[in-house]
């Protein structure tokens, strides 16, 4: 019987990060209830673009958890892309 090698990969720190970004999100709807409603209201309607437009609080604490929630979700995004081209290239 011949022994095969068996190549794994780690999937621990994409994990930490999708956990981490869900942590961001309820922790922003716990902090933050109201905005967040309305945040979410921008599938059916652009209200809260239109209102929060207008208001210039770049550093308010809901837009920077918002911020970092984003900026995972992409960078956890474009991993899992990279991961999937370069297997494809193996």
């Amino acid at each position: 019987m011949e022994a095969l090698e068996r190549y794994s990969t780690s999937n621990d720190l994409p994990t930490m990060v999708i956990i981490l970004v869900l942590l961001l999100l309820v922790l922003g709807k716990q902090l933050f209830q109201h905005r967040f409603d309305d945040f979410i209201s921008i599938f059916r309607s652009g209200k809260f673009m239109i209102i929060k437009n207008k208001e210039h609080k770049a550093l308010f604490g809901f837009n920077v958890i918002m911020f970092f929630v984003h900026v995972l979700s992409i960078s956890i995004f474009l991993f899992i892309l990279y991961r999937i081209f370069i297997s494809l290239k193996h």
